[in-house]
């Protein structure tokens, strides 16, 4: 992982390398979790994106773009991005671990507040 005093330098060097051509799959995964680190959602979505484009684990991928969810809080589109993964992968013990997470955390928001 990269620390996070370095992300902007690790952003920097996989555009250097997509520049230079080297456009695959986990560049773009890479670049994505950099992105999301610094909280630019969008381009981490991205990212994401374009890795499954280029042939990236689909499970991977879907991992990620829930996790982008999770972080913004919308556990709703979280859990709908891994319940179908779920099927494909059921002993994946990451994705059984972020989509309960996401479960947990969607259960707690939709509980009344005690007064």
């Amino acid at each position: 992982m990269v620390a996070q005093d370095k992300v902007p330098d690790a952003v920097e060097a996989y555009l250097a390398s997509l520049k230079a051509g080297n456009a695959s799959g986990k560049i773009h995964v890479l670049l994505g979790v950099a992105y999301s680190k610094e909280s630019d959602f969008d381009s981490a979505k991205a990212q994401f994106n374009q890795a499954r484009l280029k042939g990236y684990d689909d499970v991977a991928v879907k991992n990620n773009i829930a996790m982008l969810y999770i972080a913004q809080q919308d556990y709703k589109r979280a859990i709908q991005t891994l319940a179908p993964v779920i099927a494909d992968a059921p002993d994946n013990k990451v994705v059984r671990a972020n989509l309960a997470i996401a479960l947990i955390k969607q259960t707690k928001l939709m509980r009344p507040k005690s007064c």
